[in-house]
């Protein structure tokens, strides 16, 4: 039994990219998924313990009898259905699909890790050398948006350049579309938002790589991504395609990911990022303030300034 539960700790681990918190709640929960289970091997499952093990972890009880037990179905439920998960992912389970007996309303997604540093230059590399047509263009163009900036991804399937087709570099004050263009920088333009959170400054590598796929493409839009520019009136890429194109290339790219968290993986990861780079930021503020006489460091503009780029150095241009 130690060896499956040290296998488990690795599936949270890596298979579902679960922070640390939710990998402890997870492991500290298997003495009461057992005894819930009433097994003494894992041989012993089946499909009437299972429906035992879930009814008895629905209830609570309370002065007048029982009643449903929202903290336990969002905590030992959701535990006891990824146990299950990884039992059958493994062969422990002598019969499939087990888990789905576990029936949990609707709950916020767990916490999940963003990619490391590794995977983070496995995926760039894999990106910049395949950019041979335009369906790969495209992919490197959004996967490089989506990790300089975190924005959503419905947010960024909704932007628009200039009615040139591209997002020119050549002035040095306009605008392309969502984009404004401010000397030798870009901002990023969300609608929708309050003027203070809807500006986002547009890491130089991902403006190249925006520009590289907007330049070789063969129709001209204002659409930023266009879901098949074969086609003469093209229209945009939707959520659903994008997604899928986003899961194939960290596939491809040698990243073992669980469908449908590409994209929240991909944005925690921007948030990591950023995070460290404005607590690095935070760190030398004394010593640039006292070097320059200045008062406060731009945090959100020097962040901003982040090329996703490896080794994972905090640049500031």
């Amino acid at each position: 039994m130690y060896e499956v539960i040290k296998g488990y700790k690795r599936y949270l681990e890596n298979d579902c990219r679960f922070t640390r918190d939710t990998v402890i709640h997870y492991v500290e929960t298997l003495p009461a998924i057992f005894s819930s289970l009433e097994i003494n091997s894992l041989q012993d499952i089946d499909s009437r313990k299972v429906s035992h093990a879930w009814r008895f972890g629905r209830w609570e009880p309370i002065q007048k009898g029982i009643q449903l037990s929202e903290s336990a179905q969002a905590g030992y439920l959701l535990a006891l259905k990824e146990f299950l998960r990884y039992l059958e992912d493994r062969g422990y389970c002598p019969e499939d699909g087990i888990s789905e007996i576990i029936r949990i309303p609707e709950t916020p997604p767990a916490r999940l890790k963003g990619l490391n540093p590794g995977e983070q230059r496995q995926l760039r590399d894999f990106l910049i050398f395949n950019v041979s047509n335009d369906l790969q263009r495209k992919e490197t163009a959004l996967i490089f948006l989506l990790l300089a900036t975190g924005v959503r991804l419905n947010d960024a399937l909704s932007l628009s350049v200039g009615f040139n087709g591209l997002i020119s570099t050549h002035k040095t004050a306009g605008k392309a579309g969502d984009f404004d263009i401010e000397g030798e920088k870009v901002y990023l333009n969300l609608r929708g938002f309050d003027p203070g959170e809807s500006r986002i400054l547009l890491p130089s590598e991902a403006l190249h790589y925006l520009n590289f796929y907007l330049e070789n493409r063969n129709v001209k839009s204002t659409i930023l991504f266009l879901n098949n520019a074969r086609v003469i009136k093209p229209g945009r890429l939707t959520p659903e395609v994008a997604i899928n194109l986003i899961e194939r290339v960290l596939r491809k790219a040698g990243i073992a990911i669980r469908r449908g968290q590409a994209i929240d993986i991909l944005r925690y990861t921007a948030n990591e990022n950023r995070a460290a780079m404005e607590a690095s930021l935070r760190s030398s503020a004394p010593a640039s303030q006292e070097a320059t006489g200045t008062n406060a460091v731009n945090t959100a503009d020097a962040a901003g300034e982040l090329n996703w780029q490896f080794p994972l150095k905090m640049e500031v241009a």
